[in-house]
């Protein structure tokens, strides 16, 4: 029988869940690993050598001592800083996270689409390259946001957001949208695997309807087809009765960590253990 991929899964934070969410969907077979960095969270204000340095350190662990036979980096900051260097490291399969740029551009019927991402996504060049590359016939208004990764996270640990607050994060990007409604911003990429964790808040703030792109289900396919690719099985394997929650791998274990449990328990999470 085809063996059963270990998949790790990284991000700074918790917003690499709704990676992880996907990914469960589309190969139930694999075992699952969700490695954070809490101790360093956020990435997203943090310089682009710093965010590397960080990023080969956990992976390292990751696929040395956790045995790891794919990785999966669901975090964009760590992607475009950090997906180069860690190809080059290490001999596992290595899936990044880039802006979903060119769905959003597809989908849009007013040819603006915003960006909402964490400053370093937002101002890297590798994000200006995928814009040049892929909305060359759109307007693309970028919105660089610590604060709304900060909210997502506490929401995970059971926290309310607050709305009001979310607002003003999203406000300039609908300052910077052009008042007729035929050309008005109608779609935002969610930048950050955290963004996605606050959905049904944005949708209750913004000032008209827009389309939100989730990337969660594009990295799952193309991870689902890197696996396959590897030789390993990606359906439902004849020992799935045997399969446990996925195991929850943090960089600090403090006192704050107590309050992830009851989030992680209702996602069917094993336990937490240092990375």
């Amino acid at each position: 029988m085809t063996r059963r991929p270990i998949i790790g899964v990284f991000d700074s934070g918790m917003g690499g869940v709704t990676v992880l969410s996907a990914l469960q969907q589309l190969v139930p077979s694999a075992s699952y690993l969700y490695a954070f960095d809490n101790a360093h969270f956020p990435y997203g204000n943090r310089p682009e050598g710093e965010v590397i340095q960080l990023v080969l350190v956990c992976l390292e662990r990751l696929i040395q001592v956790h045995r790891a036979d794919i990785v999966v980096i669901a975090c964009n900051t760590a992607s475009v800083s950090a997906l180069a260097p860690a190809r080059a490291r290490f001999s596992v399969p290595m899936i990044g996270t880039v802006p979903a740029i060119k769905p959003a551009a597809a989908q849009s019927r007013t040819k603006t689409i915003g960006l909402l991402a964490t400053p370093a996504t937002v101002l890297r060049p590798y994000t200006d390259a995928l814009e040049r590359q892929l909305a060359q016939d759109c307007v693309v208004l970028r919105r660089g946001s610590v604060r709304l990764v900060e909210l997502a996270e506490r929401k995970m640990h059971g926290e309310p957001v607050p709305l009001q607050e979310l607002w003003q994060e999203l406000r300039p990007l609908f300052e910077a949208s052009p008042s007729e409604e035929a050309r008005r911003l109608d779609t935002i990429v969610l930048g950050c695997t955290h963004f996605p964790l606050l959905s049904d808040e944005i949708r209750a703030v913004v000032p008209w309807p827009v389309h939100l792109i989730d990337p969660g289900p594009a990295i799952a396919a193309r991870a689902r087809a890197v696996i396959a690719e590897a030789g390993f099985a990606v359906d439902v394997a004849e020992d799935a009765a045997k399969t446990i929650g996925p195991i929850a791998l943090a960089t600090l274990i403090d006192g704050d960590i107590e309050s992830l449990r009851p989030t992680l328990a209702r996602l069917g999470f094993a336990g937490i253990e240092p990375l």
